[in-house]
């Protein structure tokens, strides 16, 4: 994936990355978790997942606001790629 160029994305889907953060921050529940989401949406584009999982959180402490900031950063910049997304997650870890 060339980071900062949109995705091939599901048929309708018009956001990717931080714009679909931002919208799913929008209809999340207040707290910790949402507090999350709009850091992974400020995060360039192009940042490693290790860094990302070093801000966000990896899930090393079992809880979902360590969890889901993580894991909607990766499938917001690899909509067009279940497998790219994964490998992404797994370097993150």
């Amino acid at each position: 994936m060339n980071p900062g160029v949109p995705p091939q994305t599901p048929v309708g889907s018009a956001l990717w990355g931080a714009d679909l953060l931002r919208e799913v921050a929008a209809h999340t529940p207040g707290g910790s978790t949402r507090d999350g989401i709009p850091r992974a949406a400020d995060l360039p584009d192009d940042t490693p997942a290790w860094k990302a999982a070093d801000v966000l959180g990896n899930g090393q402490r079992i809880r979902a606001d360590d969890t889901v900031p993580f894991a909607l950063w990766c499938a917001a910049h690899h909509l067009g790629s279940l497998t790219d997304g994964l490998w992404t997650t797994a370097e993150g870890l």
